[in-house]
């Protein structure tokens, strides 16, 4: 419990440090902006949470019963259909999200944009790692890797503050908090892999890859797409329709 404690600790003070060093830096207009990608960020990371809420029980169960290779084609399967379901509703955000803004709001506060992007990569980070964290929970042997993982996530307020201090760049927040959820992933991999007796190389072959090469072309794809049209209504539902096609042919082909 105590060792969980941690890793919740640093996964709590990783979201609200955020909001604190913005409000030390900006105060409330830039804060308001925040609050706005949280939202959009909350109703894009329901899809993956539902679809592993549907799996996490039998990662345990597989754990559980020393089936290991189950264990690990389990951990596999959600980490990609996770991504896979997040980039096809993440895409058209992505492509179209000032046309979605300024009809949601109006008028965003400054840099939303710029916040929605950065928020839905690191979303896209966290669906990868809720299959690990359930993995590492089923083992019972969390604390090397709650001790690590939560002293990582504590580092996000801190070098937030450090990168505005030098910067004064609003995104930097982000940035930060992106560039330490991937530091974050890595160590949940190494620490699993020997949990689970997979090697780092079938971890990227049987995630990483399959990801890239099914979400790497179809985003090229529909950017092209969307950046020969001029904005309009006709773009934006161009957009969402040709992202949920092309999505669907590069995920069922090489997914």
């Amino acid at each position: 419990a105590s060792f969980s404690f941690i890793g919740n600790i640093g996964f709590v003070l990783r979201n609200q440090g955020v909001n604190l060093v913005l409000n030390i830096f900006f105060g409330p207009t830039v804060n308001a902006a925040r609050g706005i990608t949280v939202q959009v960020q909350n109703a894009i990371q329901g899809f993956a949470t539902n679809f592993q809420t549907a799996l996490n029980p039998q990662i345990t169960k597989s754990y559980a019963a020393y089936n290991w290779d189950y264990t690990k084609f389990l951990l596999f399967l959600s980490s990609r259909v996770s991504i896979f379901l997040l980039f096809i509703i993440s895409l058209p955000v992505l492509l179209e999200t000032n046309q979605i803004l300024t009809w949601w709001l109006d008028t965003p506060p400054d840099y939303t944009d710029k916040f929605i992007k950065i928020i839905l990569l690191i979303t896209m980070i966290d669906a990868l790692a809720n299959p690990i964290i359930v993995a590492a929970q089923a083992t019972g042997k969390i604390k090397k890797y709650q001790m690590t993982v939560g002293g990582c996530l504590l580092l996000t307020p801190v070098m937030a503050y450090i990168a505005l201090k030098l910067t004064h760049e609003p995104t930097m927040v982000f940035i930060t908090q992106l560039c330490i959820a991937i530091i974050a992933q890595f160590i949940r991999i190494m620490i699993i892999k020997k949990m689970l007796n997979f090697s780092m190389q079938e971890y990227f072959k049987s995630t990483v890859m399959p990801i890239f090469k099914a979400c790497l072309p179809a985003f090229c794809i529909c950017w092209g797409i969307t950046y020969l049209l001029e904005e309009s209504f006709v773009r934006f539902f161009t957009t969402i329709l040709s992202s949920v096609i092309i999505n669907v042919i590069f995920i069922w082909f090489f997914g």
